[in-house]
């Protein structure tokens, strides 16, 4: 297979990069008869979706993971465990009237239904067996109670990311087999960096990955 992983940074995929076999080309990688290519697409759904499109845009690929880390709106998950995010959408484009949220579908801006969305959501299409979770994506980094409250009561997410909605979008537009893996390195809450786990993240997601990689089957 010709495999695309994605992140926003390197920091979250050098982890899984050092379980790998280096291939001659720059970013790419084997394991086993799979070919991998590693790209770090930029923070934010800007650049991530501008550097995504030109990668799928100039290559094939039989299936694209966006790897990363992840904030928890979920008590059950702890830091350091790793879900696949099986549904994502956008939490902060619309509008706010109020206290609420309206989304692009409440304003009639959107359809629910309308290519790649099912009910309003994006959802992947390959199944990894880990435990599964809800996203939703947001053009900065929620971090306070307000904030955390109103967009549980509007989504009901587990995790949130600055990506992964625009990475299901592209790839479902393309039509190319996709998942989104993330590692919790935080609790969504008023900001406290310092409770947070980045490098227990990033190791975990690596492993998590690097198992999941190894059972595919080979050609």
């Amino acid at each position: 297979m010709n495999i695309l992983l994605v992140s926003a940074t390197p920091h979250e995929y050098m982890p899984l990069a050092d379980m790998l076999h280096p291939s001659e080309n720059q970013g790419h990688y084997r394991i086993g008869h799979h070919d991998i290519t590693m790209l770090h697409a930029g923070i934010g759904l800007i650049p991530f979706s501008y550097r995504l499109t030109r990668i799928l845009s100039a290559n094939t690929y039989d299936l694209c993971i966006n790897m990363g880390i992840a904030g928890s709106f979920n008590d059950e998950l702890t830091l350091g465990d790793v879900v696949e995010v099986h549904t994502d959408q956008p939490g902060d484009a619309g509008a706010e009237d109020g206290p609420d949220i309206l989304s692009l579908f409440d304003m009639g801006l959107e359809n629910a239904n309308s290519h790649p969305y099912k009910e309003g959501k994006l959802w992947g299409t390959f199944s990894t067996g880990l435990p599964k979770a809800s996203g939703i994506t947001l053009g900065r980094a929620t971090g306070s109670e307000s904030t955390v409250t109103a967009l549980k009561e509007k989504f009901n997410p587990d995790v949130e990311s600055m990506e992964g909605a625009a990475f299901y979008y592209a790839c479902l537009s393309e039509g190319i087999p996709c998942t989104q893996i993330r590692a919790i390195s935080n609790r969504v809450e008023r900001r406290n960096r310092d409770s947070w786990n980045i490098p227990l993240a990033t190791q975990q997601l690596a492993t998590a990955i690097h198992g999941l990689l190894s059972e595919l089957p080979q050609p």
